[in-house]
């Protein structure tokens, strides 16, 4: 299923700070596959998690209709612990679409690449519709959290 493990310098050595996993944990996710920490924030990707949730939510879900739809946590330091922040998932998320399979956290933006969404659209639709002729084309994504 996949972790990631946060070292911090205790001024002598480096000292394991924190032990992460998704709230939805599942076989195979490969979560840790893209890491980015910036200040507060750090964003793990898990490219093969297999909700169909296409939604964005403060913990993860645990309906497993869509391997490898992919999806992306933050993480927010405290200081004190790291606790999860966000799930991210696509608009358009989709069986495959390898969602998080590469990761970038710049203060409050985050751009998450999907190398196997298969939409030829340009942009999201907000009408529901899908255009999905264009066989691993590949997205990016960009959020902003709060």
């Amino acid at each position: 299923s996949g972790a990631v493990y946060v070292f911090k310098d205790n001024g002598t050595r480096l000292a394991l700070y924190a032990y992460l996993k998704p709230d939805n944990p599942g076989d195979s996710y490969f979560f840790g596959s893209a890491v980015d920490i910036d200040g507060e924030h750090i964003v793990v990707g898990a490219p093969e998690e297999g909700s169909n949730q296409t939604y964005v939510t403060a913990s993860g879900s645990f309906s497993i209709t869509a391997p490898g739809a992919g999806a992306v946590y933050v993480f927010k330091d405290n200081g004190t612990h790291v606790r999860q922040y966000a799930y991210l998932k696509a608009d358009n998320a989709n069986q495959g679409d390898k969602f998080g399979s590469s990761v970038a956290v710049d203060n409050v933006t985050v751009l998450i690449g999907a190398p196997e969404e298969d939409g030829a659209q340009t942009e999201i639709s907000t009408e529901g519709t899908r255009d999905d002729s264009a066989p691993e084309s590949g997205a990016a994504y960009v959020f902003r959290i709060q």
